[in-house]
């Protein structure tokens, strides 16, 4: 992702900062939810968490509708729902 940031800039003509929020959007997200799975994983077993975090976290979809954005606002939104696991 992070590779792509200065594409992201130059293609969607935004500032500085709003490629900043589509960082920390995500990275808020992963932070807040991965104590929480973590949590589950000491309850029902961490192959089991593990298993469940592939199978949520490795479909191409979320980036796909990310990536066909046209503004800064709906690509942050996208990027943390991806980072949630919603599809």
């Amino acid at each position: 992702m992070v590779l792509a940031l200065p594409e992201i800039q130059r293609s969607l003509h935004i500032g500085l900062t709003s490629v900043i929020w589509v960082i920390i959007g995500y990275l808020l997200v992963i932070t807040v939810l991965s104590t929480q799975v973590g949590r589950l994983g000491d309850m029902y077993g961490r192959v089991l968490m593990y298993e469940a975090g592939f199978v949520v976290f490795h479909h191409r979809i979320p980036c796909l509708r990310a990536g066909l954005e046209t503004s800064s606002q709906l690509i942050v939104f996208r990027l943390a729902l991806r980072a949630s696991g919603v599809p």
